[in-house]
Protein backbone atom coordinates (compact mmCIF):
# COMPACT_ATOMS: atom_id res chain seq x y z
CA UNK A 1 0.00 0.00 0.00
CA UNK A 2 0.87 3.32 -0.50
CA UNK A 3 2.94 5.11 2.27
CA UNK A 4 4.38 8.68 3.28
CA UNK A 5 6.54 9.10 5.82
CA UNK A 6 7.47 12.52 6.91
CA UNK A 7 11.12 13.69 8.09
CA UNK A 8 10.40 13.42 11.95
CA UNK A 9 9.55 9.70 11.58
CA UNK A 10 5.65 9.97 11.39
CA UNK A 11 4.15 7.30 8.72
CA UNK A 12 1.00 8.11 6.67
CA UNK A 13 -1.28 5.08 4.48
CA UNK A 14 -2.65 6.72 1.37
CA UNK A 15 -6.14 5.94 0.18
CA UNK A 16 -6.55 5.48 -3.35
CA UNK A 17 -7.60 9.18 -3.74
CA UNK A 18 -6.25 11.43 -0.70
CA UNK A 19 -6.90 14.91 0.03
CA UNK A 20 -3.43 16.96 1.47
CA UNK A 21 -4.33 20.33 3.10
CA UNK A 22 -5.33 22.37 6.13
CA UNK A 23 -9.06 21.64 5.80
CA UNK A 24 -10.70 19.78 7.80
CA UNK A 25 -11.97 17.43 5.20
CA UNK A 26 -8.05 16.64 4.16
CA UNK A 27 -7.19 13.20 4.59
CA UNK A 28 -3.91 13.87 5.85
CA UNK A 29 -4.19 17.99 7.63
CA UNK A 30 -1.71 20.16 7.99
CA UNK A 31 -2.72 22.82 10.13
CA UNK A 32 -0.25 25.64 9.19
CA UNK A 33 -0.81 28.27 7.22
CA UNK A 34 1.72 28.27 4.23
CA UNK A 35 -0.30 25.06 3.65
CA UNK A 36 -3.75 25.59 1.79
CA UNK A 37 -6.96 24.28 2.79
CA UNK A 38 -7.33 22.46 0.12
CA UNK A 39 -3.43 22.00 -1.30
CA UNK A 40 -2.49 19.16 -3.00
CA UNK A 41 -4.31 15.21 -4.17
CA UNK A 42 -2.57 12.06 -4.54
CA UNK A 43 -4.93 9.59 -6.01
CA UNK A 44 -3.73 5.89 -7.60
CA UNK A 45 -4.75 5.26 -11.35
CA UNK A 46 -4.20 0.94 -11.24
CA UNK A 47 -0.42 1.62 -12.36
CA UNK A 48 0.97 3.85 -9.62
CA UNK A 49 0.52 7.21 -8.04
CA UNK A 50 0.29 10.50 -8.95
CA UNK A 51 0.24 14.01 -6.98
CA UNK A 52 -1.75 16.56 -8.46
CA UNK A 53 -1.02 20.58 -7.05
CA UNK A 54 -4.82 21.82 -6.48
CA UNK A 55 -3.69 25.77 -7.02
CA UNK A 56 -1.99 26.23 -3.88
CA UNK A 57 -0.70 29.49 -2.81
CA UNK A 58 3.26 28.00 -2.04
CA UNK A 59 3.38 25.06 -4.08
CA UNK A 60 4.12 21.14 -4.29
CA UNK A 61 7.67 19.55 -5.18
CA UNK A 62 8.67 16.64 -6.33
CA UNK A 63 12.05 16.52 -5.00
CA UNK A 64 13.21 19.72 -6.08
CA UNK A 65 10.87 20.53 -8.95
CA UNK A 66 7.34 22.32 -8.78
CA UNK A 67 4.42 20.82 -9.91
CA UNK A 68 2.26 23.31 -11.83
CA UNK A 69 -0.96 23.96 -10.43
CA UNK A 70 -3.76 21.90 -11.80
CA UNK A 71 -1.22 19.08 -13.46
CA UNK A 72 -0.13 15.85 -11.88
CA UNK A 73 3.35 13.97 -11.85
CA UNK A 74 3.83 10.44 -11.29
CA UNK A 75 5.51 9.60 -8.18
CA UNK A 76 7.44 6.36 -7.00
CA UNK A 77 9.16 5.12 -3.95
CA UNK A 78 12.06 7.19 -2.32
CA UNK A 79 10.90 10.56 -3.85
CA UNK A 80 10.42 13.45 -1.28
CA UNK A 81 7.11 15.27 -1.56
CA UNK A 82 7.19 19.20 -0.28
CA UNK A 83 3.46 21.19 0.56
CA UNK A 84 4.36 24.75 1.34
CA UNK A 85 7.36 24.50 3.01
CA UNK A 86 10.22 22.22 3.93
CA UNK A 87 8.47 21.87 7.11
CA UNK A 88 6.11 19.49 5.38
CA UNK A 89 8.70 17.17 3.67
CA UNK A 90 7.23 13.09 2.79
CA UNK A 91 8.98 10.99 1.62
CA UNK A 92 7.08 8.39 -0.37
CA UNK A 93 7.98 5.14 1.39
CA UNK A 94 6.24 2.49 -0.51
CA UNK A 95 4.31 2.80 -3.69
CA UNK A 96 2.57 -0.42 -4.24
CA UNK A 97 -1.16 -0.64 -4.60
CA UNK A 98 -3.58 0.56 -2.12
CA UNK A 99 -5.40 -2.14 0.37
CA UNK A 100 -8.72 -2.73 1.90
CA UNK A 101 -8.26 -1.65 5.57
CA UNK A 102 -10.25 -1.42 8.52
CA UNK A 103 -9.57 0.49 10.93
CA UNK A 104 -11.16 0.80 14.80
CA UNK A 105 -13.31 3.88 15.16
CA UNK A 106 -11.84 3.97 18.91
CA UNK A 107 -8.17 3.67 17.83
CA UNK A 108 -5.91 0.97 17.32
CA UNK A 109 -4.15 -0.95 14.82
CA UNK A 110 -5.76 -1.06 10.98
CA UNK A 111 -6.35 -4.57 9.87
CA UNK A 112 -5.25 -5.41 6.37
CA UNK A 113 -7.19 -7.35 3.82
CA UNK A 114 -5.17 -9.99 1.96
CA UNK A 115 -6.02 -11.96 -0.80
CA UNK A 116 -8.74 -10.13 -1.52
CA UNK A 117 -10.81 -10.40 1.74
CA UNK A 118 -10.91 -9.22 5.49
CA UNK A 119 -12.47 -10.70 8.75
CA UNK A 120 -13.27 -9.49 11.38
CA UNK A 121 -12.81 -8.67 14.26
CA UNK A 122 -10.13 -11.11 13.09
CA UNK A 123 -9.03 -14.21 11.29
CA UNK A 124 -10.21 -17.02 14.04
CA UNK A 125 -13.79 -14.89 14.45
CA UNK A 126 -15.14 -13.94 11.48
CA UNK A 127 -18.23 -12.58 12.18
CA UNK A 128 -18.28 -10.40 9.15
CA UNK A 129 -16.26 -11.08 6.04
CA UNK A 130 -15.42 -8.65 3.05
CA UNK A 131 -14.99 -9.69 -0.25
CA UNK A 132 -13.67 -8.09 -3.38
CA UNK A 133 -15.58 -8.79 -6.25
CA UNK A 134 -14.18 -9.39 -9.51
CA UNK A 135 -15.67 -5.91 -10.76
CA UNK A 136 -13.48 -4.16 -7.85
CA UNK A 137 -16.66 -3.50 -5.63
CA UNK A 138 -16.76 -4.98 -1.91
CA UNK A 139 -19.40 -6.76 0.06
CA UNK A 140 -19.77 -7.53 3.14
CA UNK A 141 -21.17 -10.80 4.56
CA UNK A 142 -22.50 -11.26 8.00
CA UNK A 143 -25.14 -13.45 9.51
CA UNK A 144 -27.88 -12.05 7.22
CA UNK A 145 -25.91 -12.49 4.10
CA UNK A 146 -24.00 -10.07 2.14
CA UNK A 147 -24.33 -6.89 1.54
CA UNK A 148 -21.95 -3.62 -0.39
CA UNK A 149 -20.13 -1.48 1.62
CA UNK A 150 -18.62 1.61 0.08
CA UNK A 151 -15.19 3.26 1.03
CA UNK A 152 -15.59 5.37 4.23
CA UNK A 153 -18.68 2.88 5.54
CA UNK A 154 -18.87 2.31 9.11
CA UNK A 155 -19.42 -1.00 10.18
CA UNK A 156 -20.35 -2.81 14.17
CA UNK A 157 -18.41 -6.22 14.55
CA UNK A 158 -18.32 -7.93 17.52
CA UNK A 159 -18.93 -4.48 20.06
CA UNK A 160 -16.29 -2.67 18.29
CA UNK A 161 -16.86 0.07 15.18
CA UNK A 162 -14.57 0.15 12.20
CA UNK A 163 -14.39 2.36 9.60
CA UNK A 164 -13.60 0.81 6.46
CA UNK A 165 -11.14 1.82 4.08
CA UNK A 166 -11.25 0.49 0.61
CA UNK A 167 -9.49 1.05 -2.88
CA UNK A 168 -11.90 2.18 -5.89
CA UNK A 169 -12.81 -0.30 -8.33
CA UNK A 170 -10.45 -0.30 -10.68
CA UNK A 171 -10.57 -3.81 -12.50
CA UNK A 172 -7.24 -5.12 -12.74
CA UNK A 173 -5.68 -6.72 -16.39
CA UNK A 174 -5.73 -10.06 -16.47
CA UNK A 175 -2.78 -11.83 -17.82
CA UNK A 176 -2.87 -13.86 -20.66
CA UNK A 177 -0.52 -16.20 -20.08
CA UNK A 178 -2.89 -17.97 -17.07
CA UNK A 179 -6.13 -18.30 -17.45
CA UNK A 180 -8.01 -16.60 -14.85
CA UNK A 181 -10.43 -19.34 -12.72
CA UNK A 182 -13.22 -17.15 -11.44
CA UNK A 183 -15.92 -18.63 -9.49
CA UNK A 184 -19.38 -19.39 -9.56
CA UNK A 185 -18.42 -20.18 -13.28
CA UNK A 186 -16.48 -23.67 -12.76
CA UNK A 187 -16.91 -27.15 -11.92
CA UNK A 188 -15.66 -28.79 -8.64
CA UNK A 189 -14.87 -32.19 -8.05
CA UNK A 190 -14.14 -33.49 -4.71
CA UNK A 191 -12.82 -36.43 -3.39
CA UNK A 192 -13.19 -37.70 -0.17
CA UNK A 193 -11.34 -40.82 2.13
CA UNK A 194 -12.80 -43.91 2.96
CA UNK A 195 -13.04 -42.56 6.77
CA UNK A 196 -13.68 -39.33 5.59
CA UNK A 197 -10.86 -37.92 7.37
CA UNK A 198 -9.29 -36.18 3.80
CA UNK A 199 -10.53 -34.04 1.32
CA UNK A 200 -9.17 -32.84 -2.31
CA UNK A 201 -10.56 -30.68 -4.35
CA UNK A 202 -10.05 -29.55 -8.55
CA UNK A 203 -11.43 -26.36 -9.30
CA UNK A 204 -11.81 -26.51 -12.75
CA UNK A 205 -12.31 -24.00 -15.39
CA UNK A 206 -12.14 -23.22 -19.13
CA UNK A 207 -8.95 -23.58 -19.64
CA UNK A 208 -7.18 -24.74 -16.58
CA UNK A 209 -7.28 -26.56 -13.27
CA UNK A 210 -6.43 -25.54 -9.60
CA UNK A 211 -6.29 -28.46 -7.19
CA UNK A 212 -6.63 -27.75 -3.01
CA UNK A 213 -4.76 -30.02 -1.20
CA UNK A 214 -6.49 -31.47 1.76
CA UNK A 215 -7.41 -29.82 4.68
CA UNK A 216 -9.56 -30.22 7.68
CA UNK A 217 -11.34 -27.10 6.80
CA UNK A 218 -12.48 -28.32 3.44
CA UNK A 219 -15.29 -30.95 4.83
CA UNK A 220 -17.83 -28.59 5.05
CA UNK A 221 -17.47 -28.35 1.12
CA UNK A 222 -18.60 -31.85 0.78
CA UNK A 223 -21.24 -31.82 2.76
CA UNK A 224 -23.42 -28.85 0.96
CA UNK A 225 -21.74 -30.72 -2.50
CA UNK A 226 -24.13 -33.67 -1.59
CA UNK A 227 -26.84 -31.69 -0.97
CA UNK A 228 -26.57 -30.04 -3.82
CA UNK A 229 -26.13 -33.54 -5.40
CA UNK A 230 -29.17 -34.89 -3.47
CA UNK A 231 -31.68 -32.41 -4.64
CA UNK A 232 -30.23 -32.22 -7.99
CA UNK A 233 -31.31 -36.03 -8.03
CA UNK A 234 -34.60 -35.50 -6.49
CA UNK A 235 -35.70 -32.95 -9.46
CA UNK A 236 -35.75 -30.02 -6.73
CA UNK A 237 -35.39 -26.65 -8.65
CA UNK A 238 -32.31 -24.56 -8.74
CA UNK A 239 -33.22 -21.68 -6.19
CA UNK A 240 -34.17 -24.07 -3.70
CA UNK A 241 -31.56 -26.49 -4.42
CA UNK A 242 -29.07 -27.39 -1.80
CA UNK A 243 -29.86 -25.37 0.78
CA UNK A 244 -28.89 -26.41 4.38
CA UNK A 245 -29.64 -25.26 8.11
CA UNK A 246 -26.49 -23.85 9.39
CA UNK A 247 -27.50 -25.35 13.02
CA UNK A 248 -27.82 -28.62 11.15
CA UNK A 249 -24.49 -28.05 9.37
CA UNK A 250 -23.08 -27.38 13.06
CA UNK A 251 -24.90 -30.44 14.52
CA UNK A 252 -23.27 -33.01 11.39
CA UNK A 253 -19.80 -31.30 12.13
CA UNK A 254 -20.08 -31.38 15.97
CA UNK A 255 -18.70 -28.28 15.82
CA UNK A 256 -20.78 -24.61 16.95
CA UNK A 257 -21.69 -21.67 14.79
CA UNK A 258 -18.27 -19.43 15.06
CA UNK A 259 -16.07 -21.81 14.19
CA UNK A 260 -18.22 -23.33 10.91
CA UNK A 261 -17.54 -19.40 10.25
CA UNK A 262 -13.98 -19.75 10.51
CA UNK A 263 -13.83 -22.91 8.67
CA UNK A 264 -15.71 -21.39 5.62
CA UNK A 265 -13.04 -18.64 5.59
CA UNK A 266 -10.15 -21.08 5.67
CA UNK A 267 -12.13 -22.13 2.59
CA UNK A 268 -12.26 -19.33 0.78
CA UNK A 269 -8.70 -18.00 1.65
CA UNK A 270 -7.58 -21.24 0.55
CA UNK A 271 -8.93 -20.55 -2.88
CA UNK A 272 -7.68 -17.21 -3.06
CA UNK A 273 -4.29 -17.62 -2.57
CA UNK A 274 -4.65 -20.69 -4.97
CA UNK A 275 -5.36 -17.68 -7.43
CA UNK A 276 -9.05 -18.58 -8.22
CA UNK A 277 -11.16 -15.38 -8.50
CA UNK A 278 -13.73 -14.15 -6.49
CA UNK A 279 -13.61 -16.06 -3.82
CA UNK A 280 -16.90 -14.96 -1.90
CA UNK A 281 -18.73 -17.00 -4.71
CA UNK A 282 -18.25 -20.02 -3.02
CA UNK A 283 -20.94 -19.95 -0.62
CA UNK A 284 -24.05 -18.61 -0.80
CA UNK A 285 -26.36 -17.42 2.48
CA UNK A 286 -30.16 -16.92 2.70
CA UNK A 287 -30.32 -13.42 3.93
CA UNK A 288 -32.96 -13.57 7.08
CA UNK A 289 -32.72 -17.63 7.33
CA UNK A 290 -30.15 -19.59 9.04
CA UNK A 291 -29.08 -21.37 5.41
CA UNK A 292 -26.44 -21.35 3.31
CA UNK A 293 -24.89 -23.68 0.54
CA UNK A 294 -22.41 -23.93 -1.92
CA UNK A 295 -22.32 -21.65 -4.50
CA UNK A 296 -21.41 -23.80 -7.35
CA UNK A 297 -23.49 -25.46 -9.74
CA UNK A 298 -22.00 -27.67 -11.16
CA UNK A 299 -19.91 -30.46 -8.67
CA UNK A 300 -19.42 -34.02 -8.03
CA UNK A 301 -18.22 -35.94 -4.86
CA UNK A 302 -16.20 -39.43 -5.21
CA UNK A 303 -14.01 -41.61 -3.28
CA UNK A 304 -10.39 -40.91 -2.49
CA UNK A 305 -8.42 -43.48 -5.33
CA UNK A 306 -11.51 -43.95 -7.66
CA UNK A 307 -10.83 -40.36 -9.75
Amino acid sequence: MGILCHLDGTRHTLRARHLIGRSRASDLRLDDGAVSGEHASIRWDGDGWWVRDLGSRNGTRVEDDLVRPGSSVRIVAGQRLVFGTRDHTWVLESDSAPVARAVPVDGGSALIAADGMLALPDEDHPELVLFERPDGTWRAEGEDGAVPVADLSVVDVGGQSFCLHLPEPIVPTETTELAPIRLPDVRMELRVSLHEEHVEIDVIGERRTVALSSRAHLYPLVLLARARIEDHEAGVAEPEAGWVDRASLCQMLRTERGHLNMLFYRCRQQLAQAGVVNPGALLQRRARASEVRLGVREVTVTSLGSA
